[in-house]
């Protein structure tokens, strides 16, 4: 993946989103996104359709 790509993609996930702090994209598996937040900390983001869902939303949402 590029430089513009990866610039898209985190546009996409701090606008939709509304993050007030920055990120930083570590890898992307299939629609799965790994994350570092300014912070140090890990966040994992799964792309469906247009939209991104934190990981643990999926989840929950699955177990229902």
């Amino acid at each position: 993946m590029d430089e513009e790509q990866e610039k898209v993609i985190l546009e996409e996930i701090r606008s939709m989103k509304y993050l007030p702090y920055s990120i930083e994209l570590i890898s992307i598996d299939g629609d799965t996104y790994t994350l570092r937040n300014n912070w140090g900390n890990i966040i994992i983001y799964i792309k469906k359709g247009d939209k991104y869902f934190l990981k643990e939303e999926v989840e929950m949402e699955e177990k229902k």
